[in-house]
């Protein structure tokens, strides 16, 4: 068969492997002779499978997608959060505006109270006010009355001493003369008893006074 005889075909293939740490490159060239009407045809194709990666890509991916599930994870939990925070903080405004309104409405009843007390005690004030005065009114007319009377008494009592020593002075002046007149015919020994006399009546006569 000559070099260029008809009806022969032959194939060559080749194939490289570039080992990079389990990391591959692999490139395989066939080329196809067809001599069969005394001609050279080749035919080339190349395939090249990539992989240097190591699954890189698919990792990444695989990550991607990981990190994109929990992060859409996250914001559902955290919307669940917030709107369980909300419906908290409203009901917590509901308790406080409850209590506000129950607060406001015992110190609406505290204040009326307190007024109502406060007008109560002014009360009895004015009505002890009142019935001191009139107390205090009544004791001065009754003390008036008292010390009036007590003058009047006294008046008389002054009078009537008066009067009793007007008379007691006139005895004794009556007695004094009476005795004078007698003590000028007497002896020595009866001037004595007379004076003697007198003395005495003058002393009846003061304590009659005092009285």
């Amino acid at each position: 068969m000559g070099l260029f005889g008809g009806g022969n075909s032959s194939s060559t293939n080749s194939t490289t492997n570039n080992n990079y740490d389990n990391r591959q490159v692999i490139t395989s060239d066939t080329k196809n002779y067809d001599l069969s009407d005394n001609s050279t045809k080749v035919d080339n194709s190349t395939s090249v499978v990539n992989l240097l990666d190591g699954g890189a890509i698919a990792g990444m991916a695989a990550a991607t997608k990981g990190a994109y599930d929990y992060a859409d994870n996250v914001f559902d939990a955290a919307t669940v959060y917030a709107n369980g925070v909300n419906n908290n903080s409203l009901d917590a405004f509901k308790v406080a505006a409850e209590l506000s309104s129950d607060a406001l409405t015992s110190t609406r009843a505290s204040y009326s109270d307190a007024t109502k007390q406060v007008a109560n005690a002014y009360g009895n004030a004015a009505a002890i006010q009142s019935d001191a005065l009139n107390g205090a009114k009544s004791a001065f007319t009754e003390a008036t009355k008292q010390v009036g009377a007590a003058w009047n008494t006294a008046t008389d009592s002054i009078l009537s001493a008066f009067k009793t020593a007007q008379v007691a002075t006139a005895d004794a002046q009556a007695a004094t003369q009476s005795a004078y007149a007698d003590a000028k015919g007497t002896s020595g020994a009866q001037q004595k008893i007379i004076f003697a006399v007198l003395a005495v009546a003058a002393v009846m006569a003061l304590a009659t006074m005092r009285k």
